[in-house]
């Protein structure tokens, strides 16, 4: 740890080696239908195919899959019809036209 004073990066890495944290384990099996399943590929798709029916089991039958009925982000998956979430007020060409040219050149936004 003394040679990485000032380096974070090689202190944490260091840090993590003597845990036993950079150990990565690649063997990953999921059960499913009974089965258990070692295939990466064969998880990954489950995985997938999962969380894309989450949304569809709400819309469709109103319902939360088995496994999130206690969860507290639920909510977020609801679709809630808001009136108006937004209201601008009237804009015109020259208050378009002035924050542009107040835009600095080539600096990009993200």
């Amino acid at each position: 740890l003394e040679n990485n004073i000032g380096n974070h990066k090689a202190t944490w890495n260091t840090i993590k080696n003597m845990t036993g944290q950079n150990i990565k384990n690649d063997l990953f099996c999921l059960k499913i239908n009974n089965t258990m399943i070692s295939d990466p590929e064969i998880v990954a798709d489950e995985f997938n195919d999962f969380f894309l029916s989450v949304a569809d089991h709400i819309i469709e039958d109103n319902s939360i899959p088995n496994g999130l009925e206690n969860c507290q982000y639920k909510n977020n998956f609801i679709l809630v019809q808001e009136r108006s979430s937004m209201l601008l007020g009237p804009v015109c060409c020259d208050d378009i036209v002035r924050i542009v040219k107040s835009l600095k050149n080539g600096k990009s936004p993200g």
